[in-house]
């Protein structure tokens, strides 16, 4: 009874964790390779074929990503800890979009900079969405697994109205005359909150 007790009581926290992660997750990813992403492109002065070409380049990798990480998933034995790997590269990555925002370079160098970044976070984010699949039979009694699907929900809810409110804020104000250099700093450590979330958990 004790060691059910405890497997209850762990898989509480993790659905707690879980939901920080999803949370933080899908609220930097607009900054990273969405709409966000879209609109410092646009700041930055390339064209709507420019812009269009980036969007065109994230739907490929999130297309090529699935396709290439389906069977890598299935020879991973421990899929907690591959998803924090996965985010924490993401992570690392998204950092590389400060050194870019603060640049003087060409319109074309930054659509091919960003496009790359973009496309390897994509597939990474193709990678983690297979990986979505099995985590919660890692963390979570399956009893609990309604619950988890609630709480996440409502979670995912509430932190993407607040932090899309930041983000336009931001924006709206130029904060510190570089608004998009602080929504990148933003998301990177959105990202860094929802590996640290995906690697706190106990299977």
């Amino acid at each position: 009874r004790n060691l059910k007790m405890k497997k209850v009581d762990a898989g509480t926290k993790n659905i707690g964790l879980y939901a920080a992660m999803a949370a933080s997750y899908t609220a930097a990813l607009p900054m990273v390779n969405g709409a966000l992403m879209q609109l410092f492109l646009a700041d930055k002065g390339l064209t709507t074929v420019q812009i269009g070409t980036f969007a065109t380049v994230v739907q490929m990798s999130t297309l090529l990503g699935t396709m290439l990480f389906s069977k890598t998933v299935d020879k991973s034995g421990n899929p907690k800890r591959f998803t924090g790997l996965v985010l924490l590269g993401q992570t690392l990555l998204s950092l590389s979009y400060l050194l870019i925002a603060k640049s003087s370079i060409s319109a074309h160098v930054i659509l091919l900079l960003t496009a790359m970044l973009a496309a390897m976070i994509t597939g990474l984010a193709a990678l983690k969405g297979i990986l979505d699949y099995k985590l919660p039979y890692q963390i979570i009694p399956l009893d609990q697994y309604g619950n988890m699907i609630f709480f996440n929900s409502a979670i995912n809810g509430v932190v993407g109205i607040g932090l899309s409110f930041c983000f336009s804020r931001i924006i709206a104000v130029k904060l510190g005359g570089q608004p998009y250099l602080w929504c990148m700093v933003l998301a990177s450590a959105l990202l860094l909150i929802s590996s640290a979330s995906c690697l706190s958990m106990k299977p």
